[in-house]
């Protein structure tokens, strides 16, 4: 399983970060004013190309403020990049969201505006998106991240699965589409209460050890999520009670998005033969019994999939269809935020996932 949180990450204000992007450097690069008289005489060598991340805008020195409030008592210093990713959640291209933000500073650094209100960077940022397509809807979805930013809502996404559909791949393009900060592994803890001292769990993986029936490897597979479960508490008292703290502030229920991936029978087949090849699991588990260890996660993946009918979300991963179902997700996950409270039932999505 592959947990995405949200820690209230903040709007692009309080931090200061003027750090300019490969993408931004090269936009920049006909800005130097540098005069080419120096250059004659080097015209016979090679030009050298320093790397992009050590070269910035011009626009990346001067501060821009932007003052808050009604009496605006309260002021940030604008962040090219906090800009752009907050673009970015909206379902803005990250290429496009970077010139939106550099567009924006040029504007306000050209027209002399350093001391801007909220209200009117605002503006400017939705004159500057519009005017590059993207209009209403997103604009919309800009609102909508911001008043879920300022409530400080708590998000936890919660990606489940067997092994080889996807996990760390859509809880990490997930995470980068909508700018979490943590992707947390329980897979990591799974190992650790195998392999470590002492271990609480048998050291063979549930899905590589025989069973009598796929009942009896269901219940040992539950029983083993309890105790993952239980350890993760554990280890975040601290982390809980700071949530909790949170909580009480912002008054605000978190927002709890499960789902659940899955991949058609082939497809996994060929990619769990490939994963399980080259491990060792025990001298009850030969290599050469590829065919049980996979059984045994098609149980797992089928007992994870009957859950559709309690109202939770299973996506198909597919390599054809990869970008349109991350691309889904994103919406989906965004339209939770909306309503601030995870679904219950989305009959509707699951079609639109299963074409």
């Amino acid at each position: 399983m592959r947990k995405v949180e949200d820690n209230s990450v903040p709007m692009p204000n309080p931090e200061i970060n003027n750090t300019s992007t490969d993408e931004e450097a090269i936009t920049d690069a006909g800005n130097s004013s540098q005069s080419n008289d120096n250059l004659k005489d080097w015209s016979t060598f090679p030009v050298a190309r320093l790397p992009s991340r050590n070269t910035s805008s011009k626009y990346d020195f001067v501060k821009v403020k932007v003052w808050l409030g009604d009496n605006a008592d309260h002021y940030y210093v604008l962040s090219r990049f906090l800009l752009s990713r907050m673009l970015t959640v909206t379902k803005i291209p990250n290429h496009v969201a970077i010139k939106i933000a550099l567009e924006l500073k040029k504007l306000l650094v050209d027209n002399s505006l350093l001391d801007v209100s909220q209200s009117d960077l605002e503006a400017n940022i939705f004159k500057l998106m519009e005017r590059r397509g993207y209009g209403e809807e997103y604009i919309n979805r800009y609102k909508m991240m911001t008043r879920f930013h300022h409530q400080r809502v708590p998000l936890v996404i919660l990606v489940c699965g067997t092994a080889c559909v996807g996990k760390s791949t859509i809880a990490t393009q997930l995470a980068q589409r909508l700018n979490l900060p943590n992707v947390l592994q329980t897979d990591m803890v799974y190992e650790l209460l195998r392999t470590s001292t002492d271990a609480p769990l048998t050291s063979t993986p549930v899905w590589a050890r025989d069973f009598s029936s796929p009942e009896e490897l269901i219940t040992e597979f539950c029983r083993e999520c309890r105790i993952v479960r239980k350890e993760e508490t554990h280890n975040k008292e601290e982390t809980n009670r700071s949530a909790s703290v949170k909580k009480e502030k912002s008054g605000a229920e978190p927002i709890i998005i499960p789902i659940v991936l899955k991949m058609a029978e082939f497809d996994h087949k060929a990619l769990l033969e490939e994963w399980i090849s080259p491990r060792t699991f025990s001298d009850k588990c030969p290599l050469q019994d590829k065919s049980k260890l996979i059984a045994n996660l098609k149980t797992i993946q089928g007992y994870l999939c009957s859950f559709k009918s309690q109202g939770l979300i299973v996506v198909n991963i597919s390599a054809t269809t990869f970008p349109q179902t991350l691309d889904w997700l994103h919406g989906y996950i965004l339209q939770c935020i909306e309503q601030g409270i995870s679904p219950v039932s989305n009959e509707n999505a699951s079609q639109s996932i299963e074409h």
